[in-house]
């Protein structure tokens, strides 16, 4: 969410892949802004597997995401969801 710290969001993000055990470690992964979308900074994480080990390549995205979600829940980092304000005028 815009009115969460991006900077906490993205270290989060990078100690959560630094962390697991399907990343690699070099190339070192990255976490960066993608967009600046209508209800959210979009985070990007870039990182790599060894498909010899990770044959499915879409657990480990997976495990990831899940690992990101429950890490931000834990130190307060909103994930926003689409919303649009409409003001109505009267004249």
């Amino acid at each position: 969410a815009y009115e969460s710290d991006t900077n906490k969001a993205m270290k989060i993000m990078k100690d959560v892949l630094d962390q697991d055990e399907g990343v690699l470690k070099t190339p070192a992964s990255r976490i960066f802004v993608g967009d600046l979308a209508e209800s959210a900074v979009q985070l990007i994480a870039q990182f790599f597997v060894d498909l010899r080990v990770n044959s499915e390549e879409r657990n480990v995205q997976f495990r990831l995401l899940q690992k990101i979600l429950a890490a931000f829940e834990e130190n307060g980092v909103k994930i926003p969801f689409p919303q649009t304000d409409v003001h109505i005028k009267n004249n």
